[in-house]
């Protein structure tokens, strides 16, 4: 049975992630992930390092408790922590109660076709960030209020994120915050083995920043599965389901030149993109659901999650039904 292998939760979309042994799984993905992004100054546009490649230089840090446990495990000065090694050590913290900051205020910002309120993070971090980056930006907090019984598309405060209108589709009913499209990415270590396998230079699961990885070492298993739950060792009952976790696999990733910027350097370069095009493609895999599949490169599944729980590294995976090949296909 596969296992889970690695967690990674993106508080900052763009920036480096906090690998996690165990983290908490919400409506909109794993507690934080892509909770901020970084805006242009002037327009209120998300940036990423497509961008920018130099986001992947700053690491960003959270109190664990708040990853893994709940609210009232914070101390009221718990902050995220923005942070640089090179060419200068650097930080700052932004305090996770709004009202511990000054210039802060709430501002129009837009996230693909999602445009809505969210919460200025104030002067210091957009000044820090600024300087790093070498453009004015701001850095942006999600301010949405997940909820199971509602639609995120019905919110008239609008500061909540219904998965984009284009997806509705795969996930009609779920929600998001700054992610791209889905709220958690997925993928195999069998994926990164059989994409290896085809490169000169092997590439690290980090390229990918997936959320969950899966240590099937099967060559692209996932592309076959429906659903997925989760049985932790350490449960009194492993067998038990009520409570398991359990996530819907809802589409295949298609992978954009972000996968070609080295997350340790910032150096951008050709690949894993144009070898995933020659071995991925949507045409080949004969996902053709959507015309914008067909020339796409794929590495990694985006999921949905069906309830509120709990992860971790090392709890088996069972597979919740088999998907149809031509499930895909036009």
């Amino acid at each position: 049975m596969p296992k889970v292998s690695s967690l990674t939760v993106y508080p900052v979309k763009g920036l480096k992630g906090i690998e996690l042994q165990q983290a908490k799984v919400t409506r909109t993905g794993l507690r934080f992930d892509r909770n901020w992004m970084v805006v242009d100054a002037r327009s209120g546009q998300f940036i990423t390092q497509r961008e920018m490649p130099r986001l992947a230089l700053i690491s960003t840090h959270l109190p664990l408790e708040l990853l893994t446990g709940e609210w009232g495990a914070a101390s009221a000065e718990a902050a995220l922590t923005l942070s640089t090694a090179a060419p200068v050590s650097s930080s700052v913290q932004i305090p996770l109660d709004g009202s511990l900051l000054e210039d802060s205020n709430k501002r129009e910002c837009r996230c693909w076709s999602w445009e809505g309120p969210a919460q200025d993070q104030g002067n210091e971090a957009a000044d820090w960030l600024s300087d790093f980056l070498g453009s004015s930006v701001r850095l942006m907090r999600y301010t949405g209020q997940p909820d199971w019984q509602s639609n995120a598309g019905h919110d008239s405060t609008r500061a909540r994120r219904q998965v984009d209108p284009s997806w509705l589709q795969f996930a009609p009913e779920d929600e998001i915050a700054f992610q791209d499209n889905f709220p958690i990415l997925m993928a195999s270590e069998g994926g990164l083995a059989a994409l290896n396998s085809h490169l000169e230079h092997p590439v690290p699961m980090n390229r990918f920043r997936p959320n969950l990885v899966v240590d099937d070492r099967s060559f692209w298993a996932e592309d076959t599965w429906e659903a997925i739950e989760f049985h932790s060792a350490s449960s009194p009952d492993p067998n038990a389901t009520e409570s398991n976790l359990k996530l819907r696999l809802a589409a295949p990733a298609s992978r954009c030149s972000v996968t070609t910027v080295n997350q340790t350097t910032a150096e951008r370069g050709k690949e894993p993109l144009r070898t995933l095009g020659k071995i991925r493609r949507g045409k080949q895999l004969g996902w053709t659901l959507r015309p914008e599949w067909k020339p796409a490169a794929f590495f990694g599944w985006n999921v949905v999650p069906l309830r509120e729980g709990l992860i971790a590294v090392g709890d088996d995976v069972e597979v919740l039904g088999q998907r149809s090949i031509t499930s895909l296909s036009a």
